[in-house]
Formats: C-alpha cells, structure tokens, sequence
C-alpha cells in the first residue's frame, strides 16, 4: 500500500514534474564493470552527474585507479561527485529540505483525505514516520 501512496498521492502531489517510469535502453543485468559502463552511458548521453563513493578511500583521498566509475567519468567528461560533494557544491541544506519535504507531505496528506484519495492520512501518516526516521534519524 505504501508504493501505492507514493504513486497516488506523493508523485503528484509532492514530487510534481518528476518522471515516472523505467530506464528501458539499460542493461538491468549488468554487474561490476558492466554496470559502471551502463552508468556511464546514460550519464553521458543524458547530461547527468553521477553520483557515487567508488575510488574515495577511507583517508579521504580518490584512487587513481582508471577503472573506478569516478575516474571513468573524468575521463568522459562526466561529471561525477560524492553525495556529499554534490550537495556542498549546491548549497543543499539537507535538514532543511527534509522537513521542507516532510511538511510538503503533510500538506499531501491533508488533500487526499479531503480528496478520499487512498485514506489519505493513514497512508502518507505512516510514511512520514519513515521518511522522518532514514532523513532525521527521529524514531516516532
């Protein structure tokens, strides 16, 4: 049910403009290296950054290694950053755009009761509680 809610009540009513759908011209099998490439691909062809934690070692430094994805993608001339690169280099308030979204979810969850959208409240209330427990870390 909670996929369901996602679907009827956050995509639109939260998350309006965001694509819905399944890469189709990916391979879905792929592993390691070919996953990478599969990646790699889709960022290019896209114009999209890629995110990811492979070549950053645990002393805060990138390998040189060439096969990792990060390096592959420097060498594409895509860009790739860590999460937290990313989210630095754009300013992204993390806790900020948490609650932002949690009360945005709230608000959804207001207008689908009124709306007799899925039982509204009871769906998108429980989802709350697990977006506020993997973003704030809060136990309700």
């Amino acid at each position: 049910m909670m996929t369901t809610a996602i679907v009827h009540i956050i995509l639109p009513l939260v998350l309006e403009g965001w694509p819905i759908g399944s890469l189709v011209e990916v391979d879905h099998l792929a592993t390691g290296t070919a996953a990478d490439s599969e990646i790699l691909r889709v960022a290019k062809d896209e114009n999209l950054p890629v995110m990811t934690w492979e070549a950053f070692n645990t002393d805060g430094t990138f390998s040189s290694n060439p096969q990792k994805l990060r390096n592959r993608c420097q060498a594409e001339g895509v860009r790739a950053y860590t999460p937290e690169e990313y989210l630095a280099l754009h300013q992204v308030d993390v806790a900020g755009e948490s609650l932002r979204f949690l009360k945005a979810c709230d608000s959804a969850s207001w207008t689908a009761q009124y709306e007799n959208v899925l039982d509204g409240r009871k769906f998108v209330d429980d989802l709350i509680n697990f977006y506020r427990f993997v973003l704030l870390d809060e136990v309700p």
